[in-house]
């Protein structure tokens, strides 16, 4: 629905660029399609080795996958298969390490030639160890080691620079092993050290890890693995350091089980204890395995049905997937992150999208560089029943207050909790009056949910904006009730919606002075009543038929209006032409990104208007390095095809705005010297000859200007030689004086000069301008 109907579009915007790093997952894409395997469950399909780098920076991705194939992906610029070891149809991937640094003979370990992949692998009732050795330079030359074992290997690492492994298997005992490397062959040689661990009889490990992040003073060359075992009614803290010497328990603490349902995760020294019963974590210390904080959880977990995930990326970050959502937690300030939600249209709340974090890296969060992350998921969609390997960037902040703030994980509701009122908090009446008003809101609410499915758009206008303006809910109701009479000035008349009560309703914007002060969620409940949230979580119409036009320009003046709802919206309003709508977000909407604004701007559909408001948005919201930064990656994408000269053409055409010169620097600096057509370079030749010209008038206008008040100034009488001097040179000194008197003449006389003007500028007094500069302090003779 579009309309000619002019919009108060916003006279100022929401202030600019942000200069600091935001916690955040986001830009997830997808590495591959997992086979279709039934009797495995969705943490047991693919198995990932630990990640020491983003995969921006290392852009390999090795992975296990169950009844499948070893195998190497590569990830930029689009993920493909590099290399694969076929696995038997049988074989269950149970864990997995990798190392580049496997050469007996060799010392420099950033030449190696070969990679190695050692995996623990169940096969039915037998269980192996398996050694790959994969020529880098040639794919096709592969040497491979299986070792039988009598228990299940859970968890296997490379040390000693890649040349030994230790195995830590189901029954607690832990064995290293050395890497034999020969010209025709590579095996596995038992170390005399073993370490049977003091594991309770009818126990069951259920958390395992390596620790790399601290170490015993002296003997750097020791690690540790930490192990925590379950029986019916007690939990056990082991902790195993281990060298290429020996193997050696050095604590082991046995606790009362707090709950049968028990996640955990380790970073840094510490250990956090999620219970899925009583949905809270517990940080324990490595030390003395005593607990030191608990922070509940339950606004974000529920029930303990569906398979959980998770991990810590840092210090006092957690990350936790649970149905189709992933949380990003701050535990030290108990605050909810960010939120990221994997849906697509054939998903519902009956039958959801899964997701399942397989793999994250580890980072120290304490400085920009180092709080960049990457977390490896499979996702289950419900649209065709496969399971997509996905990777999400993930930033897990500073772990600092700001960070967090109006962010507490005790503040978040249910979808179907009653709203807020918002009221004055010195009242003495708050609770009696906060109650009144949130039963009103869900009165409001109820109606315009109904209203919205008759696309009935005249009482919906009639509802929410005079409310919104402070209107009493009594007096809306009246004239609800009244009966509607049609009005052909109403611009809802043509759509097939009559006027309420005779009455024309024109766009209003969001006044912070005199509305009324409303609860989020009420917003977010509105726009879900109009948007709904494609499988990309861009924003699309529920019904293009009801678009009411006249609440969305108020809420886009709105500075509350809700992130999530921005992504995709202004693709929307194009497509579906909403020009007013769309002229009204980018002048006003906040939280619009960047790359948004540069790709509707680079659209060749955009009208003149819509074009000045792209620019006057980008330039006085963010500073040239970010939308350089941007731009380079939107052209780099080719997502949109982008046409520099088409779009540098365009801009050379507006008139009257300065601030298409940042932009065309810009593009210019993004495009390259040597990339434009003669075209192209004849225009900015042209524009900057124009440029010149005009620069050469004014400055002969200003030197005549000058002149004429300089022959004009009073002589000064002569007292006495010195002082004659001293106002001499306090004329010349001063030609344009600063008194009103001569500020007048000044305006009156000096104008500034173009192209357009009556004056030829090949006129030969052009000439004395430059022969006369305007510092020129020579009187002109009249």
């Amino acid at each position: 629905m579009a309309t000619s109907a002019s919009s108060p579009l916003a006279s100022s915007l929401t202030s600019g660029s942000v200069s600091f790093s935001r916690p955040s997952l986001k830009d997830h894409y997808s590495i591959t399609i997992l086979p279709r395997i039934a009797d495995l469950n969705l943490s047991d399909r693919v198995t990932i080795p630990n990640l020491t780098s983003t995969l921006n920076d290392s852009n390999i991705l090795d992975l296990g996958i169950s009844k499948s194939i070893i195998s190497s992906y590569i990830i930029k610029p689009t993920p493909k298969l590099v290399w694969s070891y076929a696995l038997s149809p049988s074989s269950i991937i149970d864990c997995m390490d990798v190392s580049s640094e496997s050469n007996n003979n060799d010392e420099d370990y950033s030449n190696q030639k070969f990679k190695y992949y050692i995996i623990g692998i169940s096969d039915r009732r037998t269980h192996k160890v398996l050694l790959v050795q994969r020529n880098q330079n040639d794919q096709n030359e592969t040497k491979s080691f299986e070792l039988k074992v009598s228990h299940k290997v859970i968890d296997i690492k490379f040390f000693n620079n890649g040349k030994s492994i230790i195995v830590v298997y189901a029954n607690g005992l832990i064995e290293s092993y050395n890497l034999q490397i020969e010209e025709e062959d590579i095996s596995l040689i038992k170390k005399a050290e073993e370490l049977a661990t003091s594991i309770k009889r009818k126990s069951e490990i259920i958390f395992h890890q390596f620790i790399d992040d601290i170490s015993i003073k002296d003997k750097s060359d020791s690690s540790f693995i930490l192990l925590i075992t379950k029986t019916n009614d007690s939990l056990q803290y082991i902790l195993v350091s281990y060298s290429s010497s020996r193997i050696l328990e050095i604590n082991s603490v046995t606790t009362a089980l707090p709950s049968s349902l028990l996640k955990f995760a380790y970073v840094n020294g510490y250990i956090y204890q999620l219970n899925l019963s009583n949905f809270d974590i517990t940080s324990v210390n490595i030390i003395s395995f005593k607990q030191e904080k608990t922070v509940s959880i339950n606004s974000l977990i529920h029930s303990s049905t569906s398979e959980i995930a998770f991990y810590a990326p840092s210090v006092d970050r957690l990350i936790i997937s649970v149905n189709n959502k992933i949380y990003l937690i701050n535990f030290k300030f108990e605050s909810l992150l960010d939120t990221f939600v994997s849906k697509s249209s054939s998903s519902s709340e009956a039958n959801p999208d899964r997701v399942y974090i397989n793999q994250v890296l580890r980072v120290k969060g304490q400085s920009l560089n180092t709080v960049n992350s990457t977390v490896i998921y499979s996702y289950l969609k419900n649209k065709d029943k496969n399971v997509y390997l996905s990777v999400i960037n993930l930033n897990v902040g500073l772990n600092k207050l700001n960070e967090c703030l109006g962010k507490s994980l005790h503040n978040i509701r249910q979808p179907d909790a009653e709203f807020r009122g918002m009221v004055n908090l010195i009242s003495d009446k708050f609770d009696a009056e906060s109650k009144e008003l949130s039963k009103e809101l869900s009165e409001v609410y109820s109606h315009l949910k109904l209203y919205s499915k008759e696309k009935n758009f005249s009482s919906w206008e009639r509802i929410l904006i005079p409310y919104m303006k402070n209107e009493s809910w009594e007096s809306i109701k009246k004239s609800l009730n009244k009966p509607h009479k049609k009005n052909a000035k109403d611009p809802y008349v043509s759509n097939g919606a009559a006027n309420t009560n005779g009455k024309i309703y024109n766009f209003k914007e969001f006044d912070v002075e005199n509305d009324r002060i409303i609860d989020i969620d009420f917003i977010k409940k509105i726009l879900l009543l109009i948007f709904k949230f494609h499988d990309d979580n861009k924003v699309e119409y529920i019904d293009i038929e009801f678009v009411p036009e006249y609440t969305l320009i108020y809420l886009l003046t709105n500075p509350l209006f809700p992130q999530e709802f921005t992504k995709g919206i202004l693709q929307l309003f194009s497509e579906s032409f909403q020009l007013t709508l769309l002229r009204q977000c980018i002048i006003s909407c906040p939280n619009l990104t960047v790359s948004e604004l540069l790709q509707q701007l680079v659209m060749g559909n955009n009208n003149a208007d819509i074009f000045q408001d792209l620019i006057n948005r980008l330039i006085d919201g963010f500073s040239t390095v970010e939308i350089t930064k941007e731009f380079k990656l939107l052209v780099e994408s080719n997502i949109n095809d982008v046409k520099l000269d088409q779009l540098l053409n365009q801009l050379l055409q507006v008139e009257k705005n300065p601030k298409i010169w940042y932009l065309i620097e810009i593009i210019v600096d993004v495009g390259g010297l040597f990339n434009w057509t003669e075209e192209t370079i004849e225009k900015l030749h042209e524009l900057i000859e124009l440029k010149i010209k005009a620069l050469m008038a004014n400055s002969y206008n200003l030197t005549l200007v000058n002149q004429v008040l300089l022959s004009q100034q009073p002589k000064p009488k002569k007292k006495s030689g010195k002082k004659t001097v001293t106002a001499a040179k306090s004329v010349i000194g001063d030609i344009i004086s600063t008194s009103a008197q001569q500020q007048v003449q000044l305006d009156s006389i000096l104008t500034i000069a173009n192209a357009s003007n009556n004056k030829h500028l090949d006129n030969p007094t052009i000439e004395i301008s430059k022969k006369i500069p305007n510092y020129s302090v020579d009187r002109l003779i009249l």
